[in-house]
Protein backbone atom coordinates (compact mmCIF):
# COMPACT_ATOMS: atom_id res chain seq x y z
CA UNK A 1 0.00 0.00 0.00
CA UNK A 2 1.65 3.43 -1.06
CA UNK A 3 1.26 5.86 1.68
CA UNK A 4 1.79 9.25 0.40
CA UNK A 5 0.61 12.94 0.51
CA UNK A 6 -0.85 15.43 -1.02
CA UNK A 7 1.18 18.90 -1.88
CA UNK A 8 0.58 22.44 -2.68
CA UNK A 9 2.66 24.96 -3.98
CA UNK A 10 4.33 22.81 -6.68
CA UNK A 11 6.12 25.62 -8.66
CA UNK A 12 7.96 26.93 -5.20
CA UNK A 13 10.84 24.68 -5.32
CA UNK A 14 12.24 26.36 -2.46
CA UNK A 15 9.47 25.73 -0.55
CA UNK A 16 9.04 22.00 -1.86
CA UNK A 17 13.29 21.80 -1.25
CA UNK A 18 11.97 22.15 2.65
CA UNK A 19 9.34 20.21 3.08
CA UNK A 20 9.47 17.47 0.66
CA UNK A 21 12.91 16.35 2.36
CA UNK A 22 11.18 15.88 5.52
CA UNK A 23 8.31 13.99 4.23
CA UNK A 24 10.60 11.15 2.65
CA UNK A 25 12.21 11.43 6.04
CA UNK A 26 9.24 10.32 7.98
CA UNK A 27 8.28 7.11 5.43
CA UNK A 28 6.00 8.46 3.23
CA UNK A 29 6.99 7.16 -0.81
CA UNK A 30 4.67 9.32 -2.91
CA UNK A 31 3.42 13.53 -3.79
CA UNK A 32 0.27 14.03 -4.75
CA UNK A 33 0.28 17.28 -6.87
CA UNK A 34 -1.02 19.08 -9.89
CA UNK A 35 -0.03 20.86 -13.26
CA UNK A 36 -2.92 22.87 -14.48
CA UNK A 37 -4.53 22.85 -18.06
CA UNK A 38 -4.22 26.66 -18.24
CA UNK A 39 -0.77 26.69 -17.04
CA UNK A 40 0.74 24.41 -19.71
CA UNK A 41 -1.74 25.08 -22.94
CA UNK A 42 -1.88 29.08 -22.99
CA UNK A 43 -2.57 29.33 -26.61
CA UNK A 44 -4.31 26.77 -28.46
CA UNK A 45 -1.86 23.91 -29.59
CA UNK A 46 1.32 25.53 -27.89
CA UNK A 47 2.40 23.98 -24.75
CA UNK A 48 4.84 24.79 -22.03
CA UNK A 49 5.85 23.51 -18.87
CA UNK A 50 7.27 25.91 -15.95
CA UNK A 51 10.85 24.72 -15.10
CA UNK A 52 9.60 24.90 -11.25
CA UNK A 53 7.67 21.99 -11.98
CA UNK A 54 10.42 19.87 -13.56
CA UNK A 55 12.77 21.18 -10.03
CA UNK A 56 9.80 19.37 -7.58
CA UNK A 57 9.17 16.23 -9.94
CA UNK A 58 12.96 15.72 -9.93
CA UNK A 59 13.44 16.58 -6.58
CA UNK A 60 10.62 14.57 -5.11
CA UNK A 61 12.36 11.31 -7.55
CA UNK A 62 15.46 12.32 -5.72
CA UNK A 63 14.14 12.08 -2.31
CA UNK A 64 12.12 8.45 -3.52
CA UNK A 65 9.09 10.17 -3.15
CA UNK A 66 6.77 8.41 -6.75
CA UNK A 67 4.43 11.67 -8.48
CA UNK A 68 1.19 11.30 -8.83
CA UNK A 69 0.15 13.97 -11.00
CA UNK A 70 -3.58 15.39 -11.08
CA UNK A 71 -4.51 16.63 -14.91
CA UNK A 72 -7.26 19.07 -13.87
CA UNK A 73 -9.16 22.47 -14.14
CA UNK A 74 -10.74 24.13 -17.05
CA UNK A 75 -8.59 26.50 -19.95
CA UNK A 76 -9.86 30.05 -21.05
CA UNK A 77 -9.49 28.56 -24.58
CA UNK A 78 -11.69 25.83 -24.41
CA UNK A 79 -15.78 26.33 -22.89
CA UNK A 80 -14.62 29.66 -21.17
CA UNK A 81 -12.56 27.90 -18.62
CA UNK A 82 -15.56 25.81 -17.43
CA UNK A 83 -15.24 21.72 -16.92
CA UNK A 84 -14.59 20.63 -20.60
CA UNK A 85 -17.68 19.02 -21.93
CA UNK A 86 -17.88 20.10 -25.51
CA UNK A 87 -16.41 17.84 -28.38
CA UNK A 88 -13.39 20.66 -29.05
CA UNK A 89 -12.43 20.78 -25.41
CA UNK A 90 -12.74 17.37 -24.38
CA UNK A 91 -10.24 16.61 -27.02
CA UNK A 92 -7.99 19.58 -26.22
CA UNK A 93 -7.72 18.36 -22.61
CA UNK A 94 -6.78 14.75 -24.24
CA UNK A 95 -4.01 16.63 -26.39
CA UNK A 96 -3.11 18.63 -22.63
CA UNK A 97 -2.77 15.13 -21.11
CA UNK A 98 -0.89 13.79 -23.97
CA UNK A 99 1.40 16.34 -23.96
CA UNK A 100 1.98 16.10 -20.34
CA UNK A 101 3.12 12.50 -20.18
CA UNK A 102 5.07 12.79 -23.27
CA UNK A 103 6.94 16.02 -21.33
CA UNK A 104 7.10 13.79 -18.01
CA UNK A 105 8.17 10.65 -19.62
CA UNK A 106 9.52 7.97 -17.39
CA UNK A 107 9.64 10.15 -14.54
CA UNK A 108 5.66 10.08 -13.81
CA UNK A 109 3.94 6.85 -14.00
CA UNK A 110 0.54 7.51 -12.03
CA UNK A 111 -2.24 9.85 -13.28
CA UNK A 112 -5.48 11.43 -12.07
CA UNK A 113 -8.24 12.65 -14.49
CA UNK A 114 -9.14 15.33 -12.90
CA UNK A 115 -9.77 16.66 -9.41
CA UNK A 116 -13.50 16.21 -7.75
CA UNK A 117 -15.65 16.88 -11.32
CA UNK A 118 -18.84 16.93 -8.86
CA UNK A 119 -17.71 19.76 -7.18
CA UNK A 120 -17.39 23.40 -8.05
CA UNK A 121 -13.14 23.42 -7.74
CA UNK A 122 -11.17 25.25 -9.97
CA UNK A 123 -13.79 28.03 -11.00
CA UNK A 124 -16.40 25.92 -12.65
CA UNK A 125 -19.56 24.72 -11.69
CA UNK A 126 -20.05 20.97 -10.38
CA UNK A 127 -20.27 18.31 -13.21
CA UNK A 128 -22.60 15.62 -14.57
CA UNK A 129 -20.79 12.48 -14.46
CA UNK A 130 -21.92 11.66 -17.72
CA UNK A 131 -19.82 14.40 -19.28
CA UNK A 132 -16.80 12.95 -17.03
CA UNK A 133 -17.03 9.36 -18.13
CA UNK A 134 -16.57 11.00 -22.13
CA UNK A 135 -13.45 13.29 -20.37
CA UNK A 136 -12.10 9.92 -19.31
CA UNK A 137 -12.75 7.94 -22.41
CA UNK A 138 -11.34 10.57 -24.12
CA UNK A 139 -8.12 10.86 -22.14
CA UNK A 140 -7.21 7.19 -21.26
CA UNK A 141 -6.38 6.45 -24.28
CA UNK A 142 -4.48 9.59 -24.62
CA UNK A 143 -2.09 8.78 -21.98
CA UNK A 144 -1.68 5.01 -22.94
CA UNK A 145 -0.62 6.27 -26.10
CA UNK A 146 2.40 7.91 -24.60
CA UNK A 147 3.05 5.75 -21.40
CA UNK A 148 1.42 2.42 -22.01
CA UNK A 149 2.86 1.57 -18.23
CA UNK A 150 1.20 4.20 -16.56
CA UNK A 151 -1.31 3.57 -14.00
CA UNK A 152 -4.24 6.02 -14.72
CA UNK A 153 -7.05 6.34 -11.93
CA UNK A 154 -10.26 7.32 -12.66
CA UNK A 155 -13.22 8.91 -10.50
CA UNK A 156 -11.75 11.45 -7.55
CA UNK A 157 -15.06 12.26 -6.11
CA UNK A 158 -16.16 12.94 -2.30
CA UNK A 159 -18.19 10.52 0.07
CA UNK A 160 -20.84 12.60 -1.74
CA UNK A 161 -20.15 11.49 -4.92
CA UNK A 162 -19.26 7.71 -3.23
CA UNK A 163 -22.87 7.74 -2.31
CA UNK A 164 -24.82 8.61 -5.17
CA UNK A 165 -24.29 6.65 -7.15
CA UNK A 166 -21.34 7.90 -9.23
CA UNK A 167 -18.78 5.17 -9.83
CA UNK A 168 -22.18 2.75 -10.60
CA UNK A 169 -23.24 5.27 -13.28
CA UNK A 170 -19.10 5.11 -14.93
CA UNK A 171 -19.80 1.39 -14.70
CA UNK A 172 -23.13 1.37 -16.59
CA UNK A 173 -21.37 4.36 -19.27
CA UNK A 174 -18.54 1.71 -19.65
CA UNK A 175 -16.05 4.29 -18.37
CA UNK A 176 -14.32 2.17 -15.49
CA UNK A 177 -12.96 0.27 -18.82
CA UNK A 178 -10.51 3.23 -19.30
CA UNK A 179 -9.47 3.13 -16.05
CA UNK A 180 -6.41 1.23 -14.31
CA UNK A 181 -7.87 2.27 -10.51
CA UNK A 182 -10.25 3.99 -8.74
CA UNK A 183 -9.56 7.19 -7.21
CA UNK A 184 -12.00 7.61 -4.29
CA UNK A 185 -11.74 11.03 -1.46
CA UNK A 186 -13.90 9.32 1.56
CA UNK A 187 -13.59 12.39 3.89
CA UNK A 188 -15.09 11.56 6.77
CA UNK A 189 -14.51 14.97 8.86
CA UNK A 190 -18.54 15.45 8.88
CA UNK A 191 -19.11 12.72 10.91
CA UNK A 192 -18.76 11.93 14.31
CA UNK A 193 -15.25 11.30 15.47
CA UNK A 194 -16.33 8.36 17.43
CA UNK A 195 -17.10 6.27 13.98
CA UNK A 196 -15.32 7.96 11.33
CA UNK A 197 -12.60 6.16 9.97
CA UNK A 198 -14.85 2.97 10.37
CA UNK A 199 -17.84 5.06 8.30
CA UNK A 200 -15.20 6.36 5.80
CA UNK A 201 -13.66 2.70 5.47
CA UNK A 202 -17.51 0.76 4.92
CA UNK A 203 -18.06 3.14 1.89
CA UNK A 204 -14.95 1.67 0.33
CA UNK A 205 -16.29 -1.81 1.15
CA UNK A 206 -19.51 -1.32 -0.26
CA UNK A 207 -18.42 0.42 -3.23
CA UNK A 208 -15.80 -2.76 -3.78
CA UNK A 209 -19.22 -4.94 -2.86
CA UNK A 210 -21.19 -3.04 -5.77
CA UNK A 211 -18.70 -2.51 -8.54
CA UNK A 212 -17.87 -6.66 -8.01
CA UNK A 213 -21.43 -8.13 -7.66
CA UNK A 214 -23.44 -5.85 -10.01
CA UNK A 215 -20.56 -5.19 -12.92
CA UNK A 216 -18.20 -7.66 -12.31
CA UNK A 217 -15.56 -4.98 -12.20
CA UNK A 218 -12.49 -5.46 -9.56
CA UNK A 219 -10.29 -2.30 -9.94
CA UNK A 220 -7.82 -1.74 -7.00
CA UNK A 221 -8.92 2.15 -5.30
CA UNK A 222 -6.26 4.78 -4.32
CA UNK A 223 -7.84 6.80 -2.14
CA UNK A 224 -6.10 9.78 -3.03
CA UNK A 225 -7.80 11.91 -0.65
CA UNK A 226 -8.94 11.44 2.86
CA UNK A 227 -8.29 13.61 5.71
CA UNK A 228 -9.66 15.84 8.83
CA UNK A 229 -8.62 19.24 9.28
CA UNK A 230 -7.52 21.23 12.79
CA UNK A 231 -9.31 24.52 12.77
CA UNK A 232 -11.13 25.88 15.34
CA UNK A 233 -15.05 25.69 14.53
CA UNK A 234 -17.38 23.51 12.62
CA UNK A 235 -15.90 20.26 11.24
CA UNK A 236 -12.87 20.97 12.89
CA UNK A 237 -10.83 17.93 15.52
CA UNK A 238 -7.99 18.81 17.91
CA UNK A 239 -4.75 17.65 16.58
CA UNK A 240 -4.57 14.98 18.88
CA UNK A 241 -7.83 13.33 17.57
CA UNK A 242 -6.55 14.05 13.95
CA UNK A 243 -3.84 12.12 15.08
CA UNK A 244 -6.24 9.43 16.02
CA UNK A 245 -8.26 9.30 12.70
CA UNK A 246 -5.16 9.12 11.20
CA UNK A 247 -3.74 5.99 12.78
CA UNK A 248 -7.73 4.31 12.69
CA UNK A 249 -7.88 4.61 8.94
CA UNK A 250 -4.66 3.59 7.98
CA UNK A 251 -4.73 0.65 9.74
CA UNK A 252 -8.18 -0.56 8.45
CA UNK A 253 -7.05 -0.15 5.23
CA UNK A 254 -4.08 -1.89 5.42
CA UNK A 255 -6.47 -4.91 6.43
CA UNK A 256 -7.99 -4.74 2.82
CA UNK A 257 -6.19 -5.82 0.15
CA UNK A 258 -7.97 -3.61 -2.85
CA UNK A 259 -6.57 -0.66 -1.09
CA UNK A 260 -3.75 0.17 -3.07
CA UNK A 261 -2.66 3.56 -1.84
CA UNK A 262 -3.80 6.29 0.02
CA UNK A 263 -2.60 10.23 -0.15
CA UNK A 264 -3.47 11.81 3.00
CA UNK A 265 -4.53 15.43 2.27
CA UNK A 266 -2.28 17.22 3.11
CA UNK A 267 0.84 17.65 3.87
CA UNK A 268 1.08 21.45 5.31
CA UNK A 269 -1.23 24.09 6.34
CA UNK A 270 -2.40 26.13 3.96
CA UNK A 271 -2.83 29.45 5.82
CA UNK A 272 -2.54 30.50 9.63
CA UNK A 273 -5.94 31.27 9.89
CA UNK A 274 -7.23 28.91 12.64
CA UNK A 275 -10.92 29.49 11.79
CA UNK A 276 -10.32 28.44 8.24
CA UNK A 277 -11.45 24.58 7.54
CA UNK A 278 -10.07 24.12 4.49
CA UNK A 279 -6.49 25.54 5.49
CA UNK A 280 -5.63 23.40 8.42
CA UNK A 281 -5.60 19.89 7.04
CA UNK A 282 -2.23 19.75 7.34
CA UNK A 283 0.37 17.52 8.94
CA UNK A 284 2.68 20.25 9.50
CA UNK A 285 1.83 23.59 10.02
CA UNK A 286 2.06 26.73 8.09
CA UNK A 287 4.09 29.35 10.15
CA UNK A 288 7.18 27.13 11.26
CA UNK A 289 6.50 23.44 9.53
CA UNK A 290 6.41 22.45 13.15
CA UNK A 291 4.85 18.75 13.29
CA UNK A 292 0.86 18.14 14.74
CA UNK A 293 0.95 14.77 16.78
CA UNK A 294 -0.47 13.01 13.34
CA UNK A 295 3.42 13.40 11.62
CA UNK A 296 4.18 10.88 14.50
CA UNK A 297 1.41 8.29 13.51
CA UNK A 298 2.77 8.45 9.49
CA UNK A 299 5.93 7.55 10.95
CA UNK A 300 4.44 4.99 12.76
CA UNK A 301 2.71 3.52 9.76
CA UNK A 302 5.90 1.45 8.79
CA UNK A 303 5.53 -1.06 10.92
CA UNK A 304 1.93 -1.22 9.79
CA UNK A 305 3.18 -1.81 6.07
CA UNK A 306 5.24 -4.43 7.44
CA UNK A 307 2.45 -5.96 9.01
CA UNK A 308 0.36 -5.83 6.06
CA UNK A 309 2.36 -7.14 3.80
CA UNK A 310 4.62 -9.55 5.64
CA UNK A 311 1.83 -11.46 7.48
CA UNK A 312 0.06 -13.35 5.02
CA UNK A 313 -2.52 -14.66 7.64
CA UNK A 314 -3.69 -11.35 7.76
CA UNK A 315 -6.71 -10.91 5.47
CA UNK A 316 -9.91 -8.55 5.68
CA UNK A 317 -12.60 -10.15 8.20
CA UNK A 318 -15.30 -7.59 7.30
CA UNK A 319 -17.96 -9.62 9.55
CA UNK A 320 -15.47 -8.90 12.60
CA UNK A 321 -14.71 -5.39 13.70
CA UNK A 322 -11.98 -4.85 15.66
CA UNK A 323 -13.05 -4.85 19.17
CA UNK A 324 -12.48 -1.36 19.95
CA UNK A 325 -14.74 -0.43 16.71
CA UNK A 326 -17.68 -2.96 18.44
CA UNK A 327 -16.96 -0.80 21.66
CA UNK A 328 -17.39 2.64 20.35
CA UNK A 329 -20.50 1.13 18.14
CA UNK A 330 -18.92 1.51 15.34
CA UNK A 331 -20.54 -0.56 12.05
CA UNK A 332 -18.60 -1.59 9.30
Amino acid sequence: MIVGVGIHRAADPGFQGRTLPMASNAGMRSIRMEVHWSDVEKSKGAYTFPASIDQTVRLARELGLEPLMILDYGNPSYDDGRKPVSPEAVQGYARYAEALVRHFGDKIRYYEIWNEWDNGLGGTEPGRVDDYAALVKAAYPAIKKIRPDSIVLVGGVTEKGLNNGWYERLAQLGALRYADGLSVHPYGYHESPVCAPEHAIGWLDSLESVLSARFDIRLPVYVTEVGWPTNQGKFGVTESMQAEMLRRFFALAADRPYIKGIWWYDLVDDANNPADKEANFGLLHFSDLSAKPAWQEIANLQSLRARAHGNASIQPDRGTPDPAATDRGCAF
